[in-house]
């Protein structure tokens, strides 16, 4: 590649910078002797002010320099982006579009090939609660499918070694499912028997309680009542009712002769009827 650009005019500031220097230094060499007191504080405010006013005044003729000379460097940069450096950039990305599009296909197949490999170990050891996901496999470039596979081995011997130590514990079938949610099986044993002490220990706090709550049930219960000194508690006797006797009724006969029109002797029968009068006709 040729060399393009290059710098074709020194900085002649630099030795005019450095010369400004000198002559500051020796304005500025006395100040560390000077001697500030009531009648020389005046004219020593008179000396910094003066310094200021320099300080400033160069200030403004740097910045108008610096503006002077970086306004045709920042065309001049500008034109360099435009027609270089953007002109790379468009073509750098293009062709990792391209090198990515290759790269991706190449690390799909690998990733396949470990998930087909992953898949049949899993149904062999019937291990139907991890997904691929779980071996977390980095899949690039350089590595080979070789490796994939022994990292696919390397995770599949850790769940079954997982499962027959679950075999052993006290709580499996708790303890298999907390593992089922992690695959952290020192945490998973750790949680549950974490749980389940906190379980006993609280059947023991809920059976005390009502062991106390029965004891002082049955002490009052149990407990003599005193007489009071000097009375007695009278007897109730308790009250029978007795059923009401019932006497019966006497009855009473009467023998009479009734004069009367037809109609009142039937209306004399029809009042004995309706009210249950025992009557009788007799014989003349």
């Amino acid at each position: 590649m040729n060399e393009l650009i290059t710098i074709k005019q020194l900085p002649v500031l630099t030795e005019e910078f450095k010369k400004l220097g000198t002559e500051i230094d020796t304005k500025l060499a006395n100040i560390n002797d000077l001697v500030v007191n009531e009648d020389t504080y005046k004219d020593v405010k008179k000396i910094r002010a003066e310094f200021n006013k320099e300080s400033k005044s160069y200030d403004m003729q740097f910045k108008q320099a610096e503006k002077t000379i970086l306004e045709p460097w920042n065309n001049v940069k500008a034109t360099y982006k435009t027609n270089v450096a953007e002109k790379y950039k468009a073509a750098d990305q293009t062709l990792k579009a391209k090198i990515n599009e290759i790269e991706n296909g190449l690390k799909y197949e690998k990733e396949q090939e470990a998930l087909n490999y992953f898949e049949e170990l899993r149904i062999k050891e019937n291990l139907d609660f991890i997904k691929f996901e779980d071996a977390h496999l980095n899949v690039t470039m350089s590595i080979s499918i070789k490796k994939l596979k022994e990292q696919v081995d390397e995770f599949i011997n850790k769940i079954v070694a997982d499962m027959e130590l679950l075999k052993t514990q006290a709580h499996r079938t708790e303890i298999t499912v907390e593992y089922k949610k992690t695959l952290d099986i020192n945490q998973s044993i750790i949680t549950v028997n974490k749980r389940i002490e906190a379980i006993e220990l609280q059947n023991k706090k809920e059976a005390e309680y009502e062991r106390q709550k029965q004891e002082e049930k049955e002490k009052i219960e149990n407990m003599p009542v005193e007489k009071p000194i000097g009375e007695e508690v009278p007897t109730v006797e308790p009250t029978i009712e007795k059923e009401p006797i019932i006497e019966p009724i006497k009855e009473y006969s009467v023998s009479f002769k009734v004069s009367g029109t037809m109609e009142e002797l039937k209306a004399l029968a029809s009042f004995l009827k309706t009210n249950n009068y025992k009557y009788e006709d007799l014989e003349d």
